[in-house]
């Protein structure tokens, strides 16, 4: 933002001058000074800007300014806490140790913003609602309440005005950014993409009907789950500054880590560990906070996640990619980790491939070195996340936030449990998916697929065909001096149009045999026989086809 738009804004250089403040009295000066803002300071601190040089800036004592500067300063911290792509992996650990400390705001606000919301007064639209909240953060705050129906609920409140204040906040981060790249070289960090990311996601979170949505989708995904749940949303008391949702009887997880009186500590942490490896190989949508201030525990040790403002979700191709990622990291494959990595993201140009996958096996094989029972899972994505960064892969944001819940959870479940390995308790949950993914119906899937994808080849080959033909007489009208050239392409040609020929038989014999699946057929070791025998004469053409093909012949 230009400092002309920026001084118009009093209420924006009032809150400037109060981070300058925060950063003096850390011995930040020197950051004040390299981005030339001094200017902003009272005289009597402009002393102290120029008096300290460049200091200790480790990141506990970022988390600590970060702290005193409140509002949208928290929410960034805890952003990057789950994005170690974004900030060297020290300063991602440190944040997520911020604490959102904040005091409730008044009822009389409360009962102002619930009725313009949800058109009625309090009475008409609840039996009951406690002006006492049950919880406080930064953006809004909980109350407990009563439907007409009798249902308890809980309702989620946003602050007053709160969108302006993270609008300030974020305008003055853009300032920053504007004059780190004006003045400063800064090489570890992107400093706009950050701002730009937490721009994004604070948006979205002041919306509450993207959280909402959210929550709506894992209550699909885990109605059926007998070990983990999610509150039910109420759309017709739900808007973007209320949300309205079933009240789960429970403890916060961090208040009974802290109270020392579990009873079953390893029920926990394993009901935990299920319900997130489910949430990302089965369902394809996961938690991507899962801390203990966001895990409720049932009174029978049901898990109960709250908070989704923060979720990954994974289509089936990147579900599968990531898939065959952890199924490696699990069993130690080395070059199946490479290679699945590889495919998960993009390499910078003039990146090494081959030394990308050296440096990695190099870094993985200490893992594997050591006894199963003492590899850390969450260890080992950290070094793939810090090793992708080193060599300038990009991975997926959904990736990154993946490795930060398998972290996360490890760090949870080793608090519940000392002695639980993530290693071990997901050996069970990846043979499984790799029994499924081996099962004739999954192999079937994905020749159904396949034969999809090869369908719109042999479409596209009229086409392509055209055009060879089209330069063909093209290069026909050239003459006598490239004859040589035509009668090989001619060669060629006939050679193309016979394996295209066969191309189509073997297309045509799988898509007429998955058409008549859904038609009566005789069995045959639970196959239809039918579809059974076109598929078998499909793949014995296709092997003709790979033959001819590497004999260079028909």
């Amino acid at each position: 933002m230009p400092f002309a738009d920026f001084d118009k804004k009093l209420k924006d250089l009032n809150r400037l001058k109060q981070i300058l403040e925060v950063l003096i009295r850390n011995e930040m000066g020197y950051f004040v000074e390299i981005l030339r803002l001094k200017k902003f300071l009272p005289l009597s601190r402009t002393m102290d800007a120029k008096k300290f040089i460049r200091t200790d800036t480790q990141p506990m004592r970022v988390v600590r300014i970060v702290e005193q500067l409140g509002g949208g300063f928290i929410k960034l911290g805890q952003l990057l806490s789950i994005r170690p792509d974004l900030v060297p992996l020290e300063y991602a650990n440190a944040f997520t140790t911020l604490q959102d400390h904040v005091p409730a705001f008044p009822y009389t606000k409360v009962k102002q913003i619930v009725e313009t919301e949800l058109h009625g007064t309090l009475k008409e639209l609840f039996m009951s609602f406690d002006p006492m909240p049950i919880a406080a953060a930064s953006i809004g705050q909980v109350h407990l309440a009563k439907l007409k129906n009798g249902k308890r609920v809980a309702v989620k409140v946003q602050r007053p005005d709160i969108e302006r204040i993270f609008r300030s906040d974020i305008d003055i981060m853009y300032l920053f950014v504007h004059l780190m790249q004006k003045y400063h070289d800064q090489n570890v960090v992107d400093p706009k993409e950050i701002v730009e990311e937490f721009e994004d996601y604070t948006l979205k979170e002041l919306n509450y009907v993207n959280e909402a949505k959210n929550i709506d989708a894992f209550h699909v995904k885990l109605k059926d789950s007998t070990s983990a749940k999610v509150p039910k949303v109420y759309w017709d008391m739900t808007t973007e500054k209320v949300l309205t949702m079933e009240y789960l009887e429970g403890r916060k997880l961090s208040e009974l880590i802290k109270s020392k009186k579990m009873l079953n500590r390893k029920l926990i942490a394993r009901n935990i560990v299920d319900s997130i490896l489910n949430q990302v190989f089965v369902n394809g949508v996961f938690h991507a906070d899962p801390h203990p201030g966001n895990i409720l525990v049932t009174p029978n040790y049901t898990i109960a996640w709250l908070d989704f403002g923060i979720v990954g979700y994974f289509d089936d191709e990147l579900r599968e990619k990531v898939t065959d990622l952890f199924i490696a990291s699990i069993q130690g494959d080395t070059d199946a980790l490479a290679t699945s990595l590889l495919s998960l993201g993009a390499l910078d140009e003039g990146v090494d491939m081959e030394i990308f996958k050296a440096d990695l096996k190099k870094n993985m094989e200490r893992f594997y070195s050591i006894p199963v029972k003492e590899i850390r899972l969450g260890d080992l994505f950290e070094e793939i996340i810090s090793l992708s960064k080193k060599h300038g892969l990009k991975l997926p944001k959904n990736f990154v936030l993946l490795g930060k819940t398998i972290i996360t959870t490890q760090g949870v479940a080793a608090e519940l449990d000392p002695d639980f390995n993530l290693v071990l308790s997901a050996k069970p949950f990846v043979e499984k998916l790799v029994k499924q993914r081996n099962s004739p119906r999954q192999v079937f899937t994905r020749l159904i697929k396949s034969t999809r994808q090869f369908k719109q080849f042999i479409s596209d080959v009229p086409k392509q065909t055209n055009e060879l033909l089209l330069r063909v007489r093209q290069v026909e009208k050239m003459g006598e001096k490239i004859d040589t050239d035509l009668k090989t392409l001619s060669s060629e040609m006939d050679k193309s149009s016979n394996r295209v020929a066969l191309g189509i038989l073997i297309t045509a014999f799988l898509i007429s045999s998955s058409l008549i699946l859904n038609f009566e057929q005789p069995d045959f070791m639970g196959f239809p026989v039918f579809s059974l025998a076109g598929y078998l004469i499909a793949f014995f053409l296709f092997f003709v086809l790979t033959v001819s093909i590497a004999r260079e012949r028909i």
